[in-house]
């Protein structure tokens, strides 16, 4: 199965130390990288690429800036399945002669082909900053064959002292009583599709544990949560999005906005 889990990619640059910080620091200034193309081989037969996520400027250290900066971006290379080394120019032609391979030699094992649509978007933006830390969202989706596209989100933290993103232990203090919570948070979306379901029913290994997410951000509200396709159901499942507020974590939660 082509591209089975490339939402995955994203995370994986995404260094992770639990830091404490308690000193209010300037926020960051976001402007967005925004990068798009489309060529079409033939009639009906296209591939498309489109970028649009932040770069931050500020903060109270530039190498920590610089930090979160670089994690964003490799995170969008992995996607294009580009050199991470490269400068985005560079990396945005790469991708580009990828993706027209890819579709070129798709087309000479499928020559009959009349209508056919490739693609990499990634856009991210901007959850929330207090001047301590900064909460993340990207999200990736694509298609280039295969009996389905792709899509998934990256949810992420960042410490604006140090660049570094937050563990969950940093956030939660008894974590199978969290994974109780999101069990039942998991089947509470479902029920409203299979209204008879149950985490067993919806799970890819139905008789382990509900694995811990590794998608998550904090919001003023609480902590915000993200189960992307095949992380722990089938892709029919889709992806699964959990907020747990402050009030429901209640002394679980060793971090509160």
């Amino acid at each position: 199965m082509k591209r089975l889990y490339p939402v995955l990619l994203l995370l994986s640059f995404i260094a992770c130390r639990e830091q404490n910080s308690k000193t209010n620091i300037a926020p960051l200034q976001s402007m967005a990288v925004t990068k798009s193309v489309k060529e079409c081989l033939r009639d009906s037969i296209c591939y498309s690429i489109g970028l649009n996520y932040p770069e931050f400027t500020g903060g109270p250290n530039p190498a920590a800036t610089a930090a979160i900066n670089d994690s964003l971006r490799q995170g969008v290379y992995s996607i294009l399945e580009v050199d991470q080394s490269l400068p985005i120019e560079a990396a945005f032609d790469a991708a580009r002669a990828h993706m027209r391979n890819i579709l070129k030699a798709d087309l000479e094992m499928m020559p009959d082909v009349t209508d056919r649509e490739y693609y990499n978007e990634v856009d991210g933006s901007m959850l929330w900053q207090n001047g301590q830390y900064l909460s993340v969202e990207m999200n990736a989706s694509g298609f280039t064959g295969g009996a389905h596209g792709y899509y998934g989100t990256a949810l992420t933290t960042y410490d604006l002292k140090t660049g570094k993103s937050l563990l969950l232990s940093a956030l939660i203090s008894d974590v199978e009583a969290l994974r109780t919570m999101l069990g039942e948070a998991f089947v509470a979306e479902k029920k409203e599709m299979v209204p008879d379901v149950t985490l067993k029913d919806l799970l890819l290994e139905p008789e382990e544990p509900l694995a811990l997410p590794v998608n998550f951000c904090i919001l003023p509200e609480g902590i915000r949560f993200i189960y992307n396709p095949y992380e722990v159901a089938p892709y029919a499942v889709g992806q699964t999005d959990i907020m747990l507020s402050w009030k429901q974590l209640g002394p679980i939660a060793k971090f509160k906005v």
